[in-house]
């Protein structure tokens, strides 16, 4: 196998997960289906949790330097996934179809207007 294996790895690539789900889910909801960008959101919301951990087990864990170097790179690029491309979908579903955003909406993906 390539790469290594251990608790922190594996948390990273269930929040990985989680982001292709709720990619699925924004994309689905940019199609018409309302209730998916809940669902979207949901994995968002988890895929950030695991993030936050991961790091936090990665610490408590012997490794040794090369699983710790692969550890970091994955991590960022899951973090790049999750963080980056997945939620974009929401907020191009926003822009380019002209919906308005309620109040928490623009606080949740950061679209404010001076008035």
């Amino acid at each position: 196998m390539i790469g290594f294996y251990n608790r922190s790895v594996i948390l990273t690539y269930i929040g990985l997960l989680s982001s292709f789900f709720g990619i699925t889910q924004a994309a689905a909801g940019a199609r018409g289906d309302e209730g998916a960008f809940k669902v979207a959101f949901l994995c968002l919301v988890f895929s950030g949790f695991c993030d936050m951990f991961d790091g936090k087990i990665a610490r408590h864990t012997k490794r040794s330097k090369d699983a710790q170097e692969f550890g970091i790179q994955i991590d960022s690029l899951c973090d790049l996934i999750c963080f980056g491309v997945f939620p974009a979908f929401p907020t191009k579903k926003y822009t380019f179809f002209g919906a308005e955003l309620t109040g928490k909406e623009q606080f949740l993906y950061g679209r404010f207007e001076a008035r």
